[in-house]
């Protein structure tokens, strides 16, 4: 799981900060995150 999201954030880092914890933020709250998108 630590290593999950540490590959996440590496990618989605390069992608947009601002977006990273949005969606961080939803994976916390949720985490069948994949209905968002």
């Amino acid at each position: 799981m630590i290593l999950y999201f540490g590959f996440w954030i590496a990618d989605f880092g390069f992608k947009g900060y601002k977006r990273q914890i949005l969606d961080f933020g939803f994976r916390i709250l949720d985490l069948r995150y994949t209905v968002f998108f």
